[in-house]
């Protein structure tokens, strides 16, 4: 096997022998680069290795906040309302009591 990295080999064989030899490209530099052994070219494109995102914690922590909000924001309309609805009912009640005082 041969190992290069970026170099032209040459090779001799005697008439009639066979060899088979694995040929081995790295490039760690993103672009496209060519092969050519003897007449026969192939090519291969090497691309960047794209770091994924990471957890945008800000985002999260707004639109946790955002929820929680939202929440007590409902939570005290409805208990607002239920108190009013309660002393509108008690309201009702004092007058009846004072009609059957009177």
């Amino acid at each position: 096997m041969v190992y290069c990295d970026y170099a032209v080999k040459s090779i001799t064989l005697a008439a009639g022998s066979i060899e088979m030899w694995f040929l081995f490209v790295e490039r760690k530099d993103p672009g496209n680069y060519t092969v050519d052994v003897d007449g026969l070219s192939g090519s291969f494109t090497v691309v960047a290795l794209v770091k994924p995102p990471g957890i945008n914690w800000p985002l999260i922590g707004g639109i946790i906040a955002s929820v929680v909000v939202v929440g007590l924001v409902i939570y005290f309309l409805v208990v607002r309302r239920r108190a009013a609805w309660l002393l509108e009912k008690l309201g009702e009640i004092q007058k009846l009591r004072a009609k059957l005082k009177g």
